[in-house]
């Protein structure tokens, strides 16, 4: 019985010798389990941010890409355009020229042959009356001047939009004062006179770069703004807003029409070249091409809202003085 009773506590010693040498061995394989886990995990992880970045390097270069396909396309453009714009603008200078010397000349010839038409009744110049004749010629010297006008500003867009020289960093500029003087210019127009209301920021701080680019970016959106406007209804006006947002660094100026709004699928192409809504009404489609240029070279970005038959809201955001790219050539900078 004895011999019994020893041999099961034999196997029980035993047991819980192996029990205790199991839940050690089982405590150094969960060990052994969390770390390949973790480091499972943690090359998982790398694994997933170097996927990451090589999809966000593949794009970087596609947008590259892109750029630069774009970038050698409006090159070729822009030279296309400069000839194209010399080109026209000797044989109009002609033209407005002659048309000037025409009405001068005719004025002139008005007192001889009034007199004569006093004398004799009327009488035929060419297959006309004279009394026909004498009605409708300034009319159409008036036409051919504003015609000729109308190309030479054409002529000075295509040019503009050719040049794009970069932008001289060099003047720390008063956004409320280049706002300012948009609205005033604008202002001068019927089509905006007494219709443009303006809140400028007291906080707003200087933005660094060109004052007259910037003035032609705003006075640019302003006139757009104001052909949008119905011609009738005092009621619909334009509202120019200044704002210095803190967090973002920057200074943003809003101009917002109470007009008839852009289509949603024109929005993408709106600072397209040649691309307008306007085109029945003389518009060249270059206006916002060169703004967007600007505001670009400045650091900033142009933004447009718009609701069909509501309005469009367009925001110029700038970099404050000293959070935009050093100036290209290291000049120093002096206030406006």
């Amino acid at each position: 019985m004895k011999t019994l009773l020893g041999a099961v506590s034999t196997v029980v010693e035993q047991l819980s010798r192996d029990r205790d040498r199991l839940e050690r061995l089982s405590g150094k394989l969960g060990e052994e389990l969390d770390k390949k886990t973790s480091a499972l995990r943690h090359v998982n992880s790398r694994l997933r941010a170097e996927l990451t970045e090589r999809k966000q390097a593949q794009d970087r270069a596609e947008r590259q890409k892109e750029e630069l396909t774009q970038a050698g396309r409006l090159i070729a453009l822009g030279e296309l355009v400069s000839g194209v714009a010399h080109e026209i603008n000797n044989p109009n200078n002609v033209v407005l020229l002659n048309a000037t010397s025409l009405s001068q000349l005719f004025d002139r010839m008005l007192p001889i042959l009034d007199k004569h038409y006093e004398a004799n009744a009327d009488f035929c110049i060419g297959p006309r009356k004279y009394e026909e004749v004498r009605a409708e010629l300034p009319c159409l010297v008036q036409e051919i001047r504003e015609a000729s006008e109308r190309i030479t500003s054409l002529v000075m867009e295509l040019e503009n939009f050719a040049r794009r020289h970069p932008v001289e960093f060099s003047e720390e500029v008063n956004v409320n004062r280049v706002a300012e003087s948009a609205v005033r210019l604008v202002g001068l127009q019927k089509a905006a006179k007494h219709r443009i209301s303006a809140n400028y920021s007291e906080v707003a701080p200087r933005v660094r770069g060109n004052f007259q680019q910037l003035e032609q970016v705003l006075v640019n959106v302003l006139q757009n703004a104001a052909h949008a406007l119905p011609e009738t209804g005092e009621d619909a006006g334009i509202h120019v807003e200044t704002v210095y947002s803190p967090g973002a660094k920057s200074v943003l100026i809003s101009i917002r029409d109470e007009g008839k709004g852009i289509p949603a699928e024109d929005l993408p192409k709106i600072c397209d070249p040649f691309f307008t809504t306007r085109r029945n009404e003389g518009g060249t489609g270059l206006g916002l091409s060169v703004s967007s240029h600007i505001v670009r070279e400045h650091g900033g970005h142009l933004g447009f809202e718009s609701t069909p038959g509501e309005g469009t809201t367009v925001t110029v955001t700038l970099p404050i003085a000293g959070q935009e790219p050093a100036a290209r050539d290291g000049s120093r900078r002096r206030p406006r």
